[in-house]
């Protein structure tokens, strides 16, 4: 659902419609590609124009980079509350970690059991399943509401 050529599911869809999409695309058959960071529902990172490393960013100029930049979704990943996040021991890295890390992060979500990360490892386990590894039926959808959507 995600890559490094759009925004993070979280800063697209808000964090409940990213999880349901976490969800659907692990559950759904064939395989379930996870980008960096979305397995604990990290968000884009503001990047200012002096700080700017993508060229499509960089060619839309001062006035269009935020809206053309992919650098948000490309910073490291949160690993804890440490320096950089834990990414790296140097206080600056390439493209600047996001403030929030020092709460959204692994470590943090390691100890939380309503964590994004905590749904993500028990939607990934539901994967070992027999009836969602091998269905032995078609897969149907159903709209139930509209917040709703149901698949069997």
């Amino acid at each position: 659902a995600g890559n490094h050529d759009v925004s993070r599911l979280v800063t697209r869809y808000g964090r409940q419609r990213a999880e349901a999409i976490t969800m659907i695309t692990l559950l759904l058959p064939g395989v379930g590609v996870t980008y960096n960071g979305e397995e604990i529902g990290m968000e884009d990172t503001w990047i200012s124009w002096k700080d700017t490393k993508d060229p499509r960013g960089c060619n839309a100029g001062r006035d269009g980079y935020e809206k053309a930049s992919r650098d948000p979704a490309r910073t490291p990943f949160q690993w804890d509350d440490t320096t950089s996040a834990g990414f790296s021991t140097n206080p600056k890295t390439w493209l600047s970690v996001n403030k929030n890390y020092v709460t959204l992060n692994l470590a943090a979500q390691k100890k939380q059991n309503n964590s994004y990360y905590a749904l993500y490892k028990a939607v990934s386990a539901l994967r070992k399943w027999p009836a969602v590894k091998r269905p032995t039926t078609k897969l149907t959808t159903k709209l139930l509401g509209d917040d709703v959507l149901a698949f069997t």
